[in-house]
């Protein structure tokens, strides 16, 4: 959805600034008593409120060092990490935080439990930077009155500009901005992270696809020690351990970048994985690579990626109707085009903007309707 955003907006030729934050200590500091009031405005049963009370409290704590245990320490706040119930609990908690952004202006709020984004346009850089620090300091205070803080340490700032855009127009390039308490955040002119997807000012996804292509092989030459072809792990465990680790670390994000097409960061990845078959059989570096994939039956990276495709289309497909990848037609508060009100109008072009390897898929899958 952010990529989206992003690429979507540029067709504008508007200056567009991401904003990133992370609230500290999320999962620790849920109140229990505001957790309640949040579950009576959103129509709970009192049931399901008091239960949610009872999971929210009584808990304790004991820290363990060697074979010396602690007393046990009661905690007032907080929802235990790794619980499945944790998740759905925080989107609740800050769900009147959504709210509140709902009204902003060409400013887009979105928050991946305690991850959020601030997205806004605009036609100089001035102006779409200042409304992101605006939504910062409103997002700021409802934390503060929520008693939650967002991470300095962890708020960065990106800005894009149209491709060929006259600075004297849009206005130069910003360094860093000031926001509550005189705190500043720093543009970031090289790489952004955000959910692991490494983004560039000028959305390319070399950097990303880099990125992953050493951290695989790095993966690949930790995991030799596992063994060799005469002694170690039997051919069968390696091509489970290369499933599990080599290609969903080679693949990832592939959802954000891959558009269907031929793109030449896919040889990297290709490279990448062929280290990786060689290493899994215990041939020689020239041994050619078409017989080594039918005997270990590894799909190159161009059929891989499709499978990923297709299979990402039925996820997108089995998603209820008020899922936000759904609905960010008619919600998104970036968009200007008067096309994307109803987006029945124009599936044609909705499907391209969301991605072009979905359309592409062998089950059709028409997003945003």
């Amino acid at each position: 959805m952010l990529v989206y955003k992003t690429q979507a907006t540029q067709q504008t030729g508007n200056v567009r600034a991401l904003l990133l934050f992370d609230i500290s200590g999320f999962f620790d500091n849920v109140n229990p008593e505001r957790a309640m009031q949040v579950f009576h405005q959103k129509g709970f049963l009192d049931n399901v409120c008091q239960w949610t009370h009872s999971f929210l409290t009584g808990q304790s704590v004991s820290l363990k060092m060697g074979s010396t245990l602690s007393v046990p320490c009661n905690i007032h706040n907080g929802t235990p990490q790794g619980s499945p119930l944790s998740p759905i609990l925080s989107a609740l908690y800050t769900a009147s935080l959504l709210d509140l952004a709902s009204w902003w202006m060409h400013c887009n709020l979105t928050l991946y439990i305690d991850d959020g984004t601030i997205f806004s346009m605009s036609k100089t850089t001035a102006a779409a930077t200042a409304s992101t620090v605006q939504g910062l300091e409103q997002a700021l205070g409802w934390l503060t009155h929520n008693s939650l803080l967002a991470d300095p340490a962890k708020t960065e700032l990106m800005v894009f500009t149209p491709p060929r855009s006259n600075p004297n127009l849009v206005g130069g390039h910003i360094h860093s901005v000031t926001y509550s308490n005189n705190q500043r955040v720093t543009a970031v002119t090289t790489s952004l992270q955000y959910l692991g997807v490494h983004l560039i000012p000028t959305l390319k996804w070399d950097t990303h696809v880099n990125l992953m292509v050493n951290h695989a092989r790095s993966t690949i030459r930790g995991i030799s020690i596992l063994g060799n072809s005469i002694r170690g792990l039997n051919f069968m465990n390696w091509r489970r351990v290369y499933n599990a680790l080599m290609i969903s670390t080679l693949t990832y994000g592939a959802q954000v970048w891959y558009t269907g097409a031929y793109q030449k960061c896919l040889n990297r990845l290709q490279i990448a994985q062929n280290e990786g078959i060689r290493k899994m059989t215990g041939v020689f570096c020239t041994t050619p690579i078409e017989p080594l994939h039918n005997l270990t039956c590894v799909p190159l990276i161009p059929y891989l990626m499709d499978k990923l495709m297709h299979s990402y289309s039925y996820r997108l497909r089995n998603l209820p109707s008020s899922a936000k990848v759904h609905t960010i037609l008619t919600t998104n508060q970036c968009c200007y085009w008067p096309e994307y009100v109803n987006p029945t109008t124009n599936l044609t072009r909705v499907s391209n903007d969301l991605g072009e390897a979905v359309t592409r898929a062998p089950v059709p899958c028409t997003v945003g309707t």
